[in-house]
């Protein structure tokens, strides 16, 4: 990632983790129920190639967030089943909430325009399969209710998972990272790099956008890493 294009995306992801801070400040505590989040950390890919970091970026943004007061769904290593089992309990315990945010990290993959997360369970050779087998972030985006802020934060695209297998094909692996896409309204979408770039996975306990983002946040809000 370039420096200039970093540091552009963790100012947004600073700006954005700030102004839960200060929602979550002014809030009573009573209504914490009012805040929701879903926190997904896919390592332990197959097919698609593991990566290092994700279960814990996932379990260390979790606990910033359990201690902002949230109401957290936490899944680690999820295959499509499982995820799309969270995403259902998420969107219901979101009707009506103050502020629903969702954090992922793993595997993610664009084709033709629409970007998708990948299960740990996901074999993937042709774009039926991504289709059939990954989430579609479009999907889900749509099947979030109103609430007073929708958060959608995504430490995806860490490597080329399709490298070797299936790459050129139409787009898959040949388009490297996601794709970029609109929010609904009152919704603000968080990405780790530019579009069509790959996300550094790092070598550390987290990844590098993942440990910015805990190191930067209000320090009576989050986890330090």
């Amino acid at each position: 990632m370039e420096r200039r294009t970093v540091g552009a995306r963790l100012l947004r992801a600073i700006a954005v983790l700030i102004a839960i801070s200060a929602l979550v400040t002014r809030a009573d505590s009573a209504a914490a129920s009012g805040r929701v989040a879903l926190v997904i950390g896919n390592g332990a890919y197959g097919a698609a190639g593991a990566l290092a970091n994700p279960a814990n970026d996932a379990r260390d943004m979790a606990a910033s967030l359990r201690e902002m007061g949230f109401d957290v769904l936490l899944r680690i290593d999820a295959t499509r089943a499982e995820m799309a089992d969270a995403i259902g309990q998420y969107t219901e315990r979101a009707r009506g909430a103050e502020l629903a945010l969702f954090f992922y990290a793993g595997h993610g993959a664009q084709l033709n325009g629409e970007n998708y997360l990948l299960p740990v369970d996901a074999a993937v050779e042709n774009e039926a399969d991504l289709k059939l087998k990954a989430i579609d972030l479009s999907s889900l985006q749509d099947a979030l209710p109103e609430a007073h802020a929708n958060v959608i934060i995504l430490d995806a695209c860490r490597n080329n998972p399709f490298a070797g297998t299936i790459a050129g094909h139409r787009g898959i692996g040949a388009s490297r990272g996601l794709t970029p896409m609109d929010p609904k309204t009152g919704s603000e979408i968080v990405f780790a790099t530019k579009p069509n770039s790959v996300a550094a996975d790092g070598s550390g306990r987290n990844s590098p956008f993942t440990a910015a983002l805990l190191r930067v946040c209000p320090e009576t809000s989050c986890r330090i890493a």
